[in-house]
């Protein structure tokens, strides 16, 4: 399972083309995605914390870290630093997805400023955030645009810019490969994907757009799923979210039976990558 940039290349141009033409709706998604989508463990922010002293050690009140959580989604990532004590706004284009966030947010006692916004206009002050942080979904932006953006609103010359992925890994024949087969039987306009949790492009672009000190880490973690929670999570794919409610009912009967075959031992494990690139902000010109 060899990968290149122009493998994660590949990946995004398929997810920037069919958010073009298919448009998904991420407000229908975001009850599935507050209850199965998988998160980032404790060894990822402490990876953060250990190796690039995200929020700084040396800094007592940490609500002086100013944290910007592009793409929020259901704030997986944003209530991690608001534990933390740092202050934390979190955008999203999804009213739905940000609902479904203030939800999980109450129940843990965090707070978190959100508002619904693109990642290539944020709403913010020049030189205002210490850290933009985006988890699974910097392929959904318009890149150039994006950097730019983010630097802007970085302070000089501290701010960090934090790519991130969680992604399950396709290995030929196995579950995920197997799902991808049955989105596209009900979904004919779906590409495969076969994911392999690397994407080296966003270091290159980063580079190009004059970020400083770059550097990426990767590492496997093993993620437990039922049948209801893989059913769920794949419910949530823009592949099968963009159907009718009934196809999405087809779809998620065939998983089942696939499910009851290929893992009749629920829960059953999938390997997920974790892989990050950690960025400098760029000088002033």
């Amino acid at each position: 399972m060899e990968t290149t940039s122009s493998e994660g290349e590949r990946v995004a141009d398929l997810l920037q083309s069919y958010k073009k033409e298919a448009k998904p709706d991420w407000d229908k998604s975001a009850e599935d995605y507050a209850k199965h989508r998988a998160s980032f463990t404790k060894k990822f922010y402490d990876r953060l914390e250990s190796n690039y002293d995200l929020p700084p050690s040396s800094l007592q009140d940490k609500s002086q870290f100013r944290v910007l959580d592009l793409a929020t989604g259901t704030g997986i990532i944003a209530r991690e630093f608001a534990k933390k004590g740092c202050s934390v706004t979190a955008t999203d284009v999804s009213e739905g997805q940000i609902n479904q966030a203030k939800i999980l947010d109450s129940k843990q006692n965090v707070h978190i400023n959100y508002s619904v916004g693109k990642a290539e206009v944020i709403e913010a002050p020049d030189n205002h955030f210490d850290l933009v942080i985006v988890g699974n979904a910097w392929h959904w932006f318009d890149s150039d645009a994006t950097f730019k953006e983010v630097q802007r609103v970085l302070k000089k010359p501290t701010g960090k810019l934090v790519i991130c992925h969680m992604d399950w890994v396709t290995y030929p024949g196995e579950i995920a490969d197997l799902t991808e087969d049955l989105v596209i039987k009900h979904n004919p306009n779906w590409k495969k994907l076969s994911l392999t949790g690397f994407w080296p492009q966003w270091a290159m672009k980063a580079g190009i757009a004059r970020y400083n000190n770059i550097e990426t880490f990767s590492y496997v973690e093993k993620v437990s799923y039922t049948h209801d929670s893989w059913v769920g999570r794949m419910r949530a794919m823009s592949g099968v979210l963009i159907l009718p409610p009934e196809k999405v009912s087809l779809f998620c009967q065939d998983l089942y039976s696939l499910l009851s075959k290929q893992a009749p031992s629920s829960p059953f494990i999938m390997d997920h990558r974790i892989w990050a690139v950690i960025a400098e902000v760029p000088s002033s010109k």
